[in-house]
């Protein structure tokens, strides 16, 4: 069976680029906004996604303004650590939400946030990157871990980050895995 979602997302953005360029010559500013912005969500969810992009429409597209930062984020990425900020934020205040464009403002720090998300995308394994996570980022992220309510990420941000960025990424997911296992008991 062939794969065609690399097709169609080609041919969607081709869509957009060709509207785009109606657009321009026609000169209505909003409507090129609303494609650049359009355009830019779904070369977020390329480079995110992969082959999974077509699997996510617009309207799950989760628009964040964290610390003046905008974030496009699926709701699924948002949804994956159970009973967190996100998981009981969008089951009730935003999905009563009328407009599911508008933007969500969170007063944190917009630049700790990318790493949340790489948590969430990912999982703990950008820990090990001594060079993207120092000591004083580190730090801060037991904060955030603390205010988005990211349980596995908040333990291992406790114990020393030596310790952690010393493991192997198959040791430091059984950790992941101690961690999970001893919250259900």
């Amino acid at each position: 069976m062939e794969d065609t979602s690399g097709l169609v997302r080609e041919l969607r953005a081709q869509e957009i680029l060709s509207t785009l360029k109606e657009q321009l010559q026609s000169h209505d500013y909003n409507e090129i906004t609303e494609l650049v912005e359009k355009l830019s969500i779904v070369k977020n969810l390329i480079s995110t996604h992969g082959n999974n992009a077509s699997s996510v429409s617009p309207e799950d597209i989760i628009h964040l303004d964290i610390g003046g930062i905008r974030y496009d984020v699926a709701k699924q990425t948002l949804m994956r650590e159970y009973d967190s900020f996100f998981t009981n934020l969008l089951s009730d205040v935003w999905s009563r939400d009328s407009d599911p464009s508008s933007v969500k403002r969170i007063d944190r720090d917009g630049a700790l946030f990318r790493y949340v998300i790489q948590y969430l995308e990912g999982g703990v394994e950008f820990l090990l990157k001594q060079e993207l996570v120092t000591e004083d980022v580190w730090q801060a992220l037991r904060g955030e871990a603390d205010f988005y309510c990211l349980e596995t990420l908040k333990s291992l941000l406790a114990l020393p980050r030596a310790f952690v960025q010393g493991l192997s990424p198959a040791r430091l997911q059984m950790k992941v895995e101690e961690d999970r296992y001893r919250r259900l008991f």
